[in-house]
């Protein structure tokens, strides 16, 4: 049992370095922030207090203590992980989503927030092409900033876009 928490303290100790790199670079990148507070990141961190259910059979061993924190770290990090706009594009996931790859948009008005909805020209490395719809929900004030921003950047390529949820 203890070579199985030292090999998932590993993974999450490699996890937890990879993720703080993912969120130093998203704060470098970030300008406009989306709405933060959804329900799948409100899901991520009720996973994070399952990470302690081994305390609840009385399993106080260093190593599963540690496992424990470090997992519950790990989730709480890639729950901080945002998404948003910058100068060079968006940040989606972790990831640079650069204005380049954008082949339209458009910015709608929903209730109280502002989503911009996207479609992305995707290249693997096999040099197949794929579109993939992405959409951001920024909060309804911020309306005006992105829908500047993307009209100085990618003006061109303003559609009027169905929401596919």
């Amino acid at each position: 049992m203890e070579i199985f928490n030292l090999i998932l303290l590993l993974f999450f100790a490699g996890a937890c370095v990879w993720l703080i790199r993912i969120l130093l670079r998203q704060k470098k990148a970030i300008q406009i922030y989306c709405c933060f507070w959804t329900a799948s990141r409100i899901m991520i961190l009720i996973a994070a207090s399952l990470c302690f259910l081994p305390f609840l059979a009385l399993d106080f061993s260093p190593m599963t203590v540690l496992r424990s924190v470090l997992m519950a770290v790990v989730i709480i990090m890639f729950a901080l992980i945002s998404d948003g706009l910058g100068s060079g594009g968006f940040m989606y996931m972790g990831s640079a989503v650069p204005f380049d790859a954008i082949t339209e948009y458009d910015v709608k008005e929903v209730k109280n927030k502002c989503k911009v909805v996207m479609t992305v020209k995707e290249v693997d490395k096999k040099g197949k092409t794929s579109l993939t719809q992405l959409t951001f929900d920024f909060k309804k004030e911020q309306k005006d900033e992105v829908a500047n921003r993307l009209k100085a950047a990618i003006g061109k390529k303003y559609r009027r876009m169905k929401l596919e949820r």
